[in-house]
Order: C-alpha cells, then sequence, then structure tokens
C-alpha cells in the first residue's frame, strides 16, 4: 500500500517537475556561467597541479577519483538500461545531453561547497549542501531538511539499491551456471535460493566497515586505486561486446538517433513510437542518477580538497560529470542496443538485468567473471561514498557521537537489503533523491550571483588563491547574493 502510494507520487515528481526542473538548471547555469563547459581543457590541466598552502586534507586529484568513483555505480548501468526499457532507446542521447548541461550544475554544487565549508573545534573540515544553506542562507531549517532526507536516502539510493542490485545480477549469473550441475552448490542454491544474495550482503557488509572506519582518508585512498583499474575492466568489456557486434554498431546508432526524435520506425520490438518527453523525462533523470547533478551530495567529500580557490576543484566536478555519463552512460548505451539490435531483443519482456545478462554473455567465460568484478567495484566504490554522504549528514543533525551507530546501521542495512525486491527499493529510492533535489536548487538559484562572481573572478585570474575557511557558527553576510 505505503509503496503503491510512493509510486504514485514518483510518478508525477519524476514526470515534467523534476525532468524538466533538473534540465532547466542545468540550462540556467550553463548561460550563467558563461558556457563552463568550454573549459574542459583547464579542468585536464588542474588534475596535474598541486598547490601548497592550501586548506583541505586530500590533494584535489585524489578527491576527483574519490567523487567519480562514488558516482559511477549502478547508475551507469542499470539506470541507462531502466531508461532503454522504459523511455526507449532514445534516452540515451538525451542522457548524454543531459550530461554535458548538467556540467554546470555540478560546477556550480562543487564551488558553493567549497565556498562555505567550515572548520569545527575539533580542526575538521566539514560542507555540503547543508552548509551552504546555513552559512550562505542562513536557513538552517533548510540544511536540515536536506541532511535528514540525505541520511534516508544513503541507506536508500546509495546502500539497499546498490546491494539489491548486485546480490540479483550475481544470483542471476549464479543460477545460468548451475543449470544442469548436481553439487553441493547446486543443492544449497536450490533449497536455499536467498543465500548467494545474503552471502553478497555480508561480504559487502565488511569490506565497507573495513574501509570506513578508516574515515575519508581511507576512503579516498582505497577510491584512486580502485577507480583507475575499474574502469578499466568495464571499458574492456563494453568494448569485447562491441568488437563482438561490430556489424551492428551503426545500427544502433541509428536507432537511438531516431528514437530520440520520436521517429515511430524503430528496428526492435518494444521500444518504437516512445514519445519525445517521455524519453527526456528518463533520458534527464538518468543523467542525474548516473553524475549526481541537482543531488548536490558530492560536495560533501569536496570540501576536503586541498584547493586554494573553489573554482578549481569545481572544474575538475564538471569534468567529472562529462567522463561519467556522456563517455561512460555512453557506451553502455551503445553496447546494450548492439546486443538488442543484433538479437532483435523485444525488451518490454525482460527485465534490467536480464537484458544485461543476456547482452554480456556474449564474452567468454573468463572476460563474463572479470566484468562481473568490474561491476561489483562499481557498487562497491559508490556504497563508500554514499556511506561517507549519510554519516556526514548524520553528523550535520546529531553531532560526532552518532558517527558509530550510523556505521553499524549502514553495515546492517547492506545485509538485510540484499534479499530486497529491486523495483520497491527503487521505487523508495527515486522519492528521496527527489526531496533532495529540491531544496538543493532551490539554494543553487538563490545564490547563482555568488557563483557567476567566483567564476568570472577566477577565470579573469586563475592564479588567485583564495583559501579562507569559515569557522563554524561564525556568520557572514552574503546578502547581496540573496
Amino acid at each position: 500500500m505505503v509503496t503503491s502510494v510512493i509510486q504514485t507520487v514518483n510518478n508525477f515528481v519524476w514526470g515534467f517537475p523534476i525532468a524538466f526542473l533538473l534540465l532547466g538548471t542545468h540550462i540556467f547555469f550553463t548561460i550563467r556561467t558563461g558556457l563552463i563547459q568550454k573549459k574542459i581543457g583547464m579542468a585536464v590541466s588542474l588534475l596535474k597541479k598541486n598547490e601548497k598552502g592550501c586548506t583541505g586534507t586530500i590533494c584535489p586529484r585524489t578527491v576527483f577519483f574519490t567523487v567519480l568513483a562514488s558516482t559511477a555505480g549502478m547508475g551507469n548501468i542499470i539506470g541507462i538500461v531502466s531508461s532503454i526499457l522504459i523511455g526507449g532507446s532514445g534516452a540515451i542521447f538525451w542522457c548524454c545531453i543531459g550530461g554535458i548541461l548538467g556540467m554546470a550544475t555540478k560546477y556550480a554544487e562543487s564551488l558553493l561547497s567549497i565556498k562555505f565549508r567550515i572548520k569545527n573545534r575539533y580542526g575538521e573540515i566539514k560542507g555540503g549542501p547543508m552548509y551552504v544553506m546555513e552559512y550562505g542562507l542562513h536557513k538552517k531549517w533548510m540544511g536540515k531538511w536536506y541532511a535528514v532526507v540525505g541520511v534516508i536516502a544513503a541507506l536508500g539510493s546509495g546502500c539497499a539499491l546498490q546491494v539489491s542490485t548486485i546480490a540479483s545480477f550475481i544470483d542471476t549469473n549464479m543460477q545460468t551456471a548451475l543449470i544442469g550441475t548436481n553439487n553441493f552448490f547446486s543443492e544449497i542454491a536450490g533449497k536455499y535460493p536467498w543465500v548467494v544474495k545474503v552471502m553478497v550482503g555480508v561480504l559487502m557488509a565488511l569490506l565497507t566497515i573495513l574501509v570506513i572506519l578508516g574515515g575519508i582518508q581511507s576512503i579516498a585512498g582505497l577510491c584512486r586505486i580502485i577507480f583507475p583499474l575499474m574502469i578499466g575492466i568495464y571499458i574492456m568489456g563494453c568494448i569485447s561486446v562491441l568488437v563482438i557486434n561490430q556489424k551492428w554498431i551503426v545500427e544502433a546508432c541509428l536507432e537511438m538517433i531516431n528514437s530520440a526524435f520520436g521517429s515511430t520506425k524503430a528496428v526492435v520490438g518494444g521500444i518504437a513510437g516512445t514519445g519525445i518527453s517521455r524519453m527526456l523525462r528518463y533520458g534527464a533523470s538518468s543523467a542525474m542518477v548516473s553524475n549526481e547533478a541537482g543531488l548536490g551530495v558530492s560536495g560533501i567529500i569536496e570540501v576536503q580538497s586541498k584547493s586554494c580557490n573553489p573554482v578549481q576543484q569545481a572544474l575538475l566536478s564538471s569534468f567529472g560529470t562529462f567522463l561519467n555519463t556522456v563517455i561512460l552512460c555512453g557506451l553502455t548505451g551503445l553496447t546494450i542496443m548492439t546486443g538488442v539490435v543484433k538479437n532483435r531483443i523485444v525488451i518490454d519482456e525482460m527485465s534490467e538485468i536480464e537484458l544485461i545478462a543476456t547482452v554480456f554473455s556474449k564474452i567468454p567465460d573468463f572476460g563474463k567473471v572479470v566484468f562481473i568484478v568490474g561491476i561489483m567495484a562499481f557498487i562497491y566504490t559508490t556504497i563508500l561514498g554514499w556511506s561517507y554522504y549519510g554519516e556526514k549528514c548524520a553528523e550535520y543533525l546529531f553531532g560526532y557521537k552518532i558517527r558509530g551507530a550510523y556505521q553499524v546501521i549502514f553495515a546492517v542495512v547492506l545485509i538485510v537489503s540484499s534479499i530486497f525486491e529491486i523495483e520497491k527499493v527503487k521505487v523508495l529510492s527515486d522519492f528521496f533523491n527527489a526531496m533532495l533535489v529540491i531544496p538543493n536548487i532551490l539554494s543553487l538559484f538563490l545564490l547563482s550571483s555568488l557563483v557567476r562572481d567566483e567564476t568570472k573572478k577566477y577565470l579573469k585570474f586563475p592564479n588567485r588563491k583564495n583559501i579562507e575557511i569559515l569557522e563554524e557558527k561564525e556568520e557572514r553576510e552574503f546578502d547581496m547574493y540573496i
């Protein structure tokens, strides 16, 4: 009953309201920042730059990899496949467009989070959308709203959804591998169908606790090592499928483009005649899920960057959005569509997991194992990132002492949610994501003049240092921007 009510609300909120709010915000900040997307070359150059004497605890390059690893989760895989199933293949095209435009929103979120980061009495640096709302807008109630929803969303989108997805994916592949066999594992799996999923949940919980106990330094150190490796594995998996399906690449591209502009001529059953508005909706929402532009949560990690100017890390953040959505999501969509076109799959009759398993089943057995490990790494780093987001939101509400209790709750949810149905988890996750988007985008609009002014100053004097940082409870007036 509750799930159906929330689903009804989601159908409305994630229809025109949120989708067009996101696209409108992306376009607004693209104009407001003077087309910040064109500074992608400057962003790349900042990856090689190490500045000394700047406020922060982690070098900008490591922060960049950590945030990218945290966002490059199932949104790049399951999110794209869901868009194809519901919105049609044209949603891939609009997802990439949303990613390009979303670079401006992600830039604004990062800039403001670093601008209003604080140092508490223990010397720890804190920040994120809730601090922007408290110290930038002087509206602590809005910061608390964001933090409450942030805690719940971390347990949902960043925890339950991730582990239930990978548990279902591994269980599906395991069941397929055990067909026709008669051994201990097949007997256990047949008698207790949930055992594989629970094992995945326990493994994820143990691996997560081992890292998050060390704080952001431990998370960042691991993500810096894992991210390049997992991206390489995933891209190799996609390229393997594309090589196998190379004859259908052009046809798949034409299918996506024709579908994106409302062509009723589709080559595969189940995705013909989808309206442009529907594709825009799911394309925009997929872009947001994959790069988190509009959610604002990435700023919670980015405030730890040793950046001498908020614009520097903001540029890196926008570049990460391009890599995450345009490159990775685009590659995922093309890979899936070549498999769909080649095999003439009627996708209306398949779930996300089934479609992914079908397309990637063409990889040789060893390659399939490597690919599954790659997907697990995607999800694992996303879980690590969201555990930190939720922890800091909880600290904002209840103080430092809540940290241990939150970590235990997070681990328990990882285990329990491994046996949940993905659809029900997605319904709840979508709802709380929407509740994060609304206050975050409102604060971005109210402080958009500050974003514009900081951008102009940095681009005019790119070597200008601004290492000012607020002390906790310190008040500064930015009323000229509100």
